[in-house]
């Protein structure tokens, strides 16, 4: 019902510290079961802009398109390159780091689509005694989708086939398969 929408809605805001505030619009009638799963990165940069470093500038898109936005500027010691990029890696208290990439030739989609394994790995090895002078806008990043087509892709078939679904391990009821998987990003 309209309650059990909202419920799952609440949690969902709850555990995303309300950067997620909904899963849901609405649940179908013939719904039996949900498995909600909402990613968020919440960081502190390791080493934080500063009030002086943010000032107002232009921020170019990919497709030419131009924006104004407050940009942080910074020098940063990871300066990342190889044949395909240039780029740095920015560091985030918990671990995780924020890394940008600047296609040498070709579009950010050619620059994704021509890296590997081996090139990856050759880019994410900083050069040493190197520092880059970096412009960033501030920016969130907001994304979602279904993942079912990239799930078939990767060979999970029969769980999203009413005819072939096998859940009998957690249900007795006649019929039961995944009918989407949804995922939200912030």
């Amino acid at each position: 019902n309209d309650q059990t929408c909202k419920d799952l809605n609440n949690c969902v805001k709850e555990k995303t510290d309300g950067m997620i505030p909904s899963a849901l619009d609405e649940i179908p009638a013939d719904a039996l079961m949900y498995l909600i799963n909402a990613l968020m990165l919440d960081a502190a940069w390791f080493s934080p802009f500063v009030d002086g470093d943010i000032s107002d500038g232009t921020f170019h898109a990919a497709d030419g398109a131009k924006q104004s936005v407050k940009m942080m500027k910074s020098k940063e010691p990871l300066y990342l390159e190889n044949e395909l990029a240039t780029g740095f890696r920015k560091s985030y208290t918990n671990g995780c780091a924020f890394i940008a990439l600047l296609p040498k030739n070709g579009t950010p989609d050619e620059l994704i689509a021509a890296l590997d394994g081996k090139s990856w790995k050759t880019l994410m090895q900083p050069i040493t005694n190197s520092e880059v002078s970096i412009t960033l806008p501030q920016f969130t990043v907001d994304f979602e989708a279904s993942l079912v087509e990239p799930l078939q892709k990767m060979g999970i078939r029969d769980a999203f086939d009413r005819q072939r679904a096998d859940f009998s391990g957690i249900s007795d009821a006649d019929g039961l398969f995944i009918s989407d998987v949804f995922q939200k990003t912030k």
